[in-house]
């Protein structure tokens, strides 16, 4: 079994002590059901060798500009990750954007015009948990979700 995980630093209201808000994990089911996934948070830093800062998106950046091509670079990776497992944006229930900053303005036409999150996504005002991630995001889709 693989665990996804995605960790996040409240920017106001943080727990005093570390803290798990919710887990998931995967059973096997009948081949016919609709499948499971949970696609484990990514920041806009390319996967590989060297340092982490030297693969940073626009690193140190945080304007409007800098921050729509980090998002570009989150969703591309997440569709990378979804298209692996045969899934795509029409597959996921929930999406999580982990930001601090507006990211508001890019909504509308790099999220949603572009079918990312088709039933909304929810933002999260919190930093990734890695110095110099400024946007995360993470997806899940399920044949069955148990909420407790």
């Amino acid at each position: 079994m693989k665990v996804a995980t995605s960790l996040a630093c409240p920017e106001h209201g943080a727990p005093e002590v570390p803290s798990l808000h919710a887990f998931s994990y995967t059973v096997a089911v009948d081949p016919v059901a609709r499948g499971s996934f949970i696609v484990a948070g990514s920041g806009e830093a390319q996967e590989g060798g060297g340092t982490y800062a030297g693969r940073i998106v626009r690193e140190g950046e945080t304007s409007l500009d800098a921050m729509r091509d980090k998002l570009r670079f989150v969703v591309g990776e997440m569709e990378r990750r979804l298209g692996l497992l045969g899934f795509g944006w029409r597959d996921a229930i929930s999406t999580q954007v982990y930001t601090v900053h507006d990211v508001g303005p890019l909504v509308g036409a790099e999220l949603a015009a572009s079918g990312v999150a088709p039933d909304a996504f929810t933002w999260h005002y919190a930093r990734p948990p890695i110095v110099g991630i400024e946007f995360e995001m993470d997806v899940r889709g399920a044949a069955r979700e148990i909420v407790l």
